[in-house]
């Protein structure tokens, strides 16, 4: 199974990525590779994650036009998960849609850097960690972002499941009038999904998709939830994301784009960052520690994978 998770800068997918790895640690070897596009070493998964377990602190930012590939592999006599996540500073999701679109002119922008293989694996959206690590040339900033699109694109066909992360703290802002940052996100992921549905329906090279939306820094929203629903999210989730579903689709504050994402997505989750212990099981709630914020994904992982 490869799993790809996305998300808008700041949205929390190391974070995310690093809770899954530690959900997926265990007696199987767990195999990690990084990769930067531009900038030399990179930290591995291995590194970042006892770095943000010791210093529970978030590791430093990707500098302007930067890129970080992380990937890990749990290899089992079942099947072998594969997980891949990006780090960047600067948006990539939002051009994806006009960029599928226009895909030959994005081809005809990076094939300089592309050996033959990697060219045809690319013409058919197929472009792998492995064909990055082997790039020709060194890159111009212009070229490494065509190359992150055409990657990005490969990723959405060819994997099988989707994490698709909303930030919690958009959505937040948005619900109280401050932005409506969280509507272009919405409306690139229905897009990019929609170009994805249309290409691969009749196409058998790729895989079948399952698509997961979890709302990151959901705790953000708790005060609202519990305020207007006399409710706890911890103790009722299905009531939080009808209280979501219900906003985004039917209130004032409704995004026709969520409904059609909706309609899309088989699963959608909230998850947050500090651990609390309730009589029935162990949940996710607060904005604390970084550690924290790793384990609440990490209980999130049998849900998602």
């Amino acid at each position: 199974m490869e799993c790809f998770i996305a998300g808008p800068t700041a949205s929390g997918k190391t974070v995310f990525g690093i809770g899954l790895y530690e959900y997926l640690g265990g007696d199987v070897k767990i195999k990690n590779r990084a990769l930067s596009l531009n900038r030399g070493d990179v930290q591995t998964i291995d590194e970042l994650y006892q770095y943000m377990r010791k210093e529970c602190s978030y590791p430093k930012g990707t500098e302007k036009e930067e890129v970080r590939i992380y990937i890990f592999e749990k290899e089992s006599l079942l099947d072998t998960i594969t997980i891949e996540f990006l780090d960047y500073s600067g948006e990539y999701l939002e051009y994806l849609p006009q960029s599928i679109r226009d895909y030959d002119d994005l081809l005809n922008k990076v094939e300089l850097y592309l050996n033959d293989e990697q060219l045809e694996r690319a013409k058919e959206k197929l472009l792998s960690f492995e064909d990055l690590r082997k790039l020709r040339g060194s890159l111009s900033v212009e070229s490494m972002v065509d190359l992150m699109k055409v990657y990005l694109i490969s990723k959405f066909f060819m994997s099988n499941k989707l994490i698709l992360l909303m930030d919690g703290k958009k959505l937040s802002d948005y619900l109280s009038g401050k932005d409506v940052e969280i509507i272009g996100d919405i409306i690139s992921y229905k897009d990019i999904l929609y170009n994805v549905i249309e290409e691969t329906k009749d196409n058998d090279i790729y895989p079948e998709k399952e698509i997961a939306l979890v709302i990151t820094k959901a705790d953000l929203l708790d005060h609202k939830f519990e305020r207007e629903t006399g409710r706890n999210r911890i103790e009722d989730e299905k009531k939080f994301i009808k209280w979501v579903d219900k906003y985004l689709k039917k209130s004032d504050k409704k995004i026709p784009a969520y409904s059609e994402l909706r309609s899309l997505s088989n699963k959608i989750f909230a998850t947050s960052v500090k651990i609390i212990h309730s009589e029935r099981r162990i949940v996710t709630s607060g904005f604390k520690r970084v550690k924290d914020w790793i384990e609440s994904v990490s209980l999130l992982g049998g849900r998602l994978l």
